[in-house]
């Protein structure tokens, strides 16, 4: 009887298991993955073929419940793969009418549950003709819904990134710039407040303006021809026309004299913008050598925009250092649940 040695049976085993892996290989390539996942339901009691297109459809399992208003009404029956969509081929109660402008949804009834399809018919009158056997469902009328998976990650994401911590720290920064010790904004807008009570108190007076700006206009485009005469070249360079341009000049000066009067009422008023200025001026700008270099309140709201307000709108995170309930500290439990999750790394 012929020995085998050691060494040649190695090397058949060896030669068995990659022609054993290549077959597994090979035949996988043509198995859906869905395929694996373990079926929910049975479709057997539905005859009506209707197929829906979802940009994704991940963690869906084969027979998973199709609902229309809360009601079952079918069943997944199988998934496809179309160029730039997944396809739900699903099987549909005959005695349920679905209508042109149906919506398909992936929905979930908690955030663990099972993943079923949601069909929601148009709203009554605005629908089309009755869907038939073999009908699609396209992707403008379909939504896979948030994924969990998603969720988390971004949940993960905004509790690790440190957007709370930045939030808190440009309010604080802003809070103290507005503090000036030599600016008092109680002041100033107390001041600001009482300008805009006089100033609604003379409507009479901006009346008279409005109405000498509107004579003044009349008049001037009542007579264009000596209006350009007296600011034209001929007016300014012909000395014999001097006392006419000198003329029509004097006349346009007495027109005004109705709007120097509508503005008689604002000569008190600009006593209060002095003590307003006094208030206001500290906590815009302090003095500076450069014309670009902004000092004082401005330079530090400018700072406060550039180095904290910007960069927390560019990429808002949360830096959670430390969680307690009670008088616990129950940081190391969180992160050990987070991690278990995914949700931290």
């Amino acid at each position: 009887m012929k020995r085998f040695s050691s060494s040649a049976l190695k090397l058949g085993l060896s030669l068995a298991t990659i022609v054993v892996a290549l077959i597994v290989v090979i035949a996988g390539h043509s198995q859906n993955p869905a395929n694996f996942l373990p079926r929910l339901t049975s479709s057997s009691d539905y005859s009506k073929t209707l197929y829906v297109d979802f940009i994704s459809a991940v963690n869906l399992p084969l027979g998973a419940r199709v609902l229309s208003r809360g009601t079952p009404i079918g069943a997944v029956e199988s998934i496809g793969l179309q160029p730039d969509a997944a396809r739900l081929k699903l099987n549909i109660d005959p005695r349920v009418e679905l209508r042109e402008g149906t919506t398909a949804e992936l929905r979930q009834l908690t955030m663990l549950g099972d993943i079923y399809v949601a069909l929601t018919p148009p709203a009554a009158g605005s629908g089309g003709p009755p869907l038939g056997d073999g009908a699609v469902i396209g992707l403008d009328h379909s939504d896979p819904g948030p994924q969990v998976e998603d969720i988390l990650t971004n949940l993960a994401d905004f509790m690790s990134g440190g957007s709370i911590m930045r939030a808190q720290d440009a309010v604080r920064k802003l809070n103290s710039s507005v503090d000036v010790k030599d600016g008092n904004l109680r002041s100033a807008s107390r001041s600001t407040a009482m300008a805009v009570t006089d100033l609604a108190a003379q409507t009479t007076s901006l009346d008279a303006i409005i109405d000498s700006l509107y004579s003044e206009t009349g008049e001037m485009a009542a007579d264009p021809a000596a209006l350009g005469y007296a600011f034209g070249p001929a007016g300014i360079n012909g000395l014999k026309q001097v006392f006419n341009a000198v003329n029509e000049g004097f006349k346009l000066v007495a027109g005004s004299s109705r709007l120097a009067y509508g503005l008689s009422w604002l000569t008190p008023r600009l006593a209060q913008l002095n003590p307003f200025l006094a208030e206001l001026v500290p906590l815009l700008r302090s003095y500076s050598v450069h014309s670009t270099q902004f000092n004082g309140t401005i330079g530090t709201l400018i700072d406060v925009t550039k180095t904290k307000l910007i960069p927390f709108a560019q990429n808002p995170s949360v830096s959670i250092s430390r969680v307690t309930a009670g008088d616990g500290d129950v940081t190391r439990s969180v992160s050990a649940v987070l991690r278990m999750i995914g949700a931290l790394r």
